[in-house]
């Protein structure tokens, strides 16, 4: 009988744990989603091009298309620094599809303490 009001015990803690999820986690998307939605998404480590990340939804034809995120890493290659772009897309019109790229990949050197693109190419 112990072990049953035990098992009880944790089952209601369980349930409003999920509820208190719930409950906090649903405005917290919405918004999230808003705010993309009427902006220009968000960037992460704006101006430094080895590192930086955006998030931003898709739109055409004032309707929203999908989710969007760009991140830049960084490749090493020959003493300079690069960067490669990795696009992932998550699109629901016209039909549920994911789409992933990264194929653009630009160089940097060093220059007074700012990097400035260089004309070499990634390998």
């Amino acid at each position: 009988m112990a072990s049953t009001s035990k098992s009880r015990l944790w089952l209601e803690r369980a349930g409003v744990a999920l509820i208190t999820v719930v409950a906090l986690g649903t405005p917290l998307l919405l918004g999230f989603f808003g705010y993309l939605a009427l902006g220009d998404g968000l960037e992460f480590n704006s101006g430094d091009p080895l590192r930086e990340t955006r998030i931003w939804m898709i739109k055409e034809n004032r309707r929203l298309r999908g989710l969007a995120v760009l991140r830049q890493t960084a490749v090493a290659q020959d003493g300079l620094q690069c960067a490669r772009a990795h696009y992932n897309a998550l699109l629901w019109s016209p039909d549920l599809s994911l789409e992933s790229n990264s194929t653009n990949c630009l160089c940097y050197t060093s220059e007074g303490g700012q990097l400035r693109q260089s004309t070499t190419l990634c390998k």
